[in-house]
C-alpha cells in the first residue's frame, strides 16, 4: 500500500523528530489500532522510549497520513 503525507503531517514529523522510516514501521506493525471520531485510523507503536501515533485514512490503495504524535 502506498503512503502519502499531508503537509501538516510532514511539519509535525519535523517538529517531533519522527523519520519517515518510523511511520512505515508503525503502519506495518502497530501495537494498537483505534478509530477517531471522524473515522480516521490511529495506529500506535512503542519505538524506543516513546510511543509514536500515526493518524491516517485509507483511500483505495493509499494510506494518507494526516498527523503524527509522540507521547
Amino acid at each position: 500500500m502506498q503512503i502519502q503525507f499531508t503537509e501538516h503531517a510532514r511539519q509535525r514529523m519535523k517538529e517531533r523528530k519522527v523519520q519517515a522510516e518510523d511511520v512505515y514501521i508503525v503502519l506495518a506493525g502497530p501495537d494498537g489500532l483505534r478509530y477517531g471520531e471522524d473515522g480516521e485510523i490511529i495506529a500506535s507503536k512503542i519505538l524506543g522510549r516513546r510511543t509514536v501515533e500515526i493518524v491516517y485514512i485509507e483511500m483505495d490503495d493509499i494510506q494518507r497520513v494526516i498527523t503524527v504524535m509522540v507521547m
